[in-house]
């Protein structure tokens, strides 16, 4: 039996354990995000996991006999990757970017660029691999706040801390440890919706959201569709969840409003809400600055790490006419001139113009259609695959790239990929 028929044989929704998981490959997987807790001050901040990805790439290549490093999605990846790039030094010359910002971005793409290719080949299709390296972030994502690395873990384990950490984590620790006892995907979704409720009332909206999508899609598939009739499918979907967003916003708001979450979780609404943004938006004006930036420079954006003072006073005077407190004569005002973002794919429009843009909404589709097979393939997954999709859908769109992202992000795109690559046919020899 060759490596890709033995792939698609293995049950999706079990986790078996045997001698796979003592592996150098599994065993790597797990431990690149637990070396994210020890950090360096060398060109901005090194990881320790950025250490042995770069002994980790010279040995692949040295043993690419023993390594499958012809992997389906990634020399698509790297050709968007590599316009990426071309674009950012076009940008950086015409901005004239300073020498430390362009070593710093420098530094942030190529690790992005490395940990892509180690964990496609590390991974190499094998789920016992990727669970593992999610136990890992899992691990390291609680660590981090425990230790007083993160500044949210100084609120306790139940306080920001959830919502920047540990939820995802407990929530990918339990959906791990109760495989063996949820056996379809059906019951963990059921599981996962239900959790999702915790993340509500501990005031973690997103991560609530995000995990009550994953074991939502996991309930509602349908399995067997083929490739083309699951992307309309998806597409459907996604349409219908957008239209009834107004309608889960009006819902959640008089919860809120009528005082099930608290009064902190109330005050906090009312002031999104008066932003005239809604409670989505209203936490991320930055976003409408950025679609302002990219509309001034489309096509090579502003350099990286973007800065215009007049975008950044904008910006604040926004945040104050919306209610907030700005200290006009400290120095995040006076000095810093960076440009908001606070998203994967505006970060990347904004500092490298549209081809910088392009790699992101690539990634997108890739996440999408994951998301897709996940749902609705000949081999339809659990929300243990489905969340960490759902979470890059968000972070693409809303949240910073952050430190470990470059790490983290990465494994869920090959998760993605897995998704798509597995379900591209019917396999008669799959156990049903």
């Amino acid at each position: 039996m060759n490596r890709r028929s033995e792939r698609f044989i293995d049950k999706p929704l079990t986790i078996r354990v045997d001698r796979s998981w003592i592996r150098f490959e599994t065993i790597t997987c797990f431990a690149i995000p637990i070396f994210t807790l020890v950090r360096l001050p060398l060109v901005g901040t090194l990881l320790a996991s950025d250490l042995i990805l770069f002994a980790l790439i010279p040995f692949i290549m040295l043993n690419s006999g023993y390594f499958n490093i012809n992997q389906k999605f990634l020399n698509r990846i790297f050709v968007f990757l590599g316009l990426w790039f071309l674009a950012s030094v076009v940008s950086d010359i015409r901005a004239q970017t300073s020498f430390i910002d362009l070593l710093r971005w420098q530094a942030a793409f190529w690790t992005l660029a490395g940990y892509i290719f180690v964990f496609f080949v590390l991974i190499d299709g094998r789920r016992e691999r990727y669970v593992a390296a999610l136990v890992g972030i899992a691990l390291a994502n609680i660590l981090k706040n425990l230790l007083g690395i993160s500044v949210f873990g100084a609120g306790g384990f139940f306080g920001v801390a959830w919502k920047f950490g540990n939820g995802v984590a407990v929530t990918i620790l339990l959906l791990v440890l109760l495989q063996s006892r949820l056996r379809t995907r059906k019951a963990q979704g059921m599981f996962t919706v239900g959790f999702s409720l915790v993340d509500l009332a501990l005031n973690a909206r997103s991560l609530f959201l995000k995990t009550f999508l994953a074991g939502f899609a996991a309930m509602v598939g349908v399995k067997g569709l083929s490739p083309m009739r699951r992307n309309l499918v998806g597409l459907l979907v996604v349409a219908v969840g957008l239209l009834a967003l107004p309608l889960a916003e009006a819902v959640y708001g008089n919860a809120v409003m009528s005082g099930y979450f608290g009064q902190d979780v109330k005050e906090k609404y009312i002031d999104q809400s008066q932003k005239d943004m809604g409670a989505l938006l209203g936490g991320r004006s930055e976003s409408l600055i950025a679609i302002e930036a990219i509309s001034q420079k489309p096509l090579l954006g502003f350099g990286s790490y973007a800065k215009d003072a007049d975008l950044r006073l904008k910006y604040l005077q926004t945040l104050e006419q919306s209610g907030e407190d700005i200290d006009w004569n400290g120095r995040f005002v006076t000095v810093n001139e960076l440009i908001p973002t606070h998203s994967y794919f505006f970060s990347a429009f904004v500092n490298h113009g549209v081809l910088g843009g392009l790699f992101w909404a690539y990634i997108m589709t890739l996440v999408l259609r994951g998301v897709f097979a996940g749902m609705f393939g000949y081999r339809p997954c659990g929300p243990l695959e489905l969340l960490p999709l759902m979470m890059t859908i968000w972070d693409i769109m809303f949240s910073p790239f952050g430190l470990t992202q470059r790490v983290f992000t990465p494994i869920y795109i090959v998760i993605a990929c897995i998704l798509i690559e597995n379900n591209i046919r019917p396999n008669r020899n799959i156990n049903k």
